[in-house]
């Protein structure tokens, strides 16, 4: 589903030219001693997870709609939601992020970027789960 790296630096290229690379957190700000799951926003979302064997994704794929007020709380309430359900931290990271992409990416398609709002976010939710689900392959019993 999301571009793994095994070490914190994304690399420019293709998938996010002009991108300088980054890592996510300094690395010595204690996440490789962790449990901890970190996304950071930008135009190429980041995910980190600490511990031995630590490792990042990224996605590129959120229009810049999703910058506007708001776009971070539906991020983090998808991503509660999924942890709720039972997904491990680093999977509701990343499946919440590609939702939040795919909701943002329907959204402008009908809205246009300049007037999608949280609020739009949240109602093409479930239009971005169901072709997620079908680009998974997922029968009825998984939707």
């Amino acid at each position: 589903m999301l571009a793994g790296s095994a070490t914190a630096d994304v690399p420019a290229g293709p998938v996010n030219p002009g991108i300088p690379a980054t890592p996510v957190i300094p690395a010595d700000a204690g996440i490789q001693n962790s449990s901890l799951v970190v996304v950071a926003k930008g135009p190429v979302t980041r995910i980190a997870t600490g511990g031995v064997g630590g490792n990042e994704w990224t996605d590129a794929q959120g229009p810049s709609a999703l910058a506007t007020a708001g776009s971070g709380d539906v991020l983090s309430g998808s991503i509660a939601a999924l942890l709720a359900q039972g997904l491990a931290p680093a999977d509701a990271a990343g499946l919440g992020v590609r939702l939040q992409a795919k909701a943002a990416l329907a959204g402008v398609d009908a809205l246009t970027s300049f007037s999608l709002n949280a609020r739009d976010l949240i109602d093409y939710l479930p239009q971005a789960a169901r072709a997620l689900l079908a680009a998974a392959g997922a029968g009825k019993e998984g939707q």
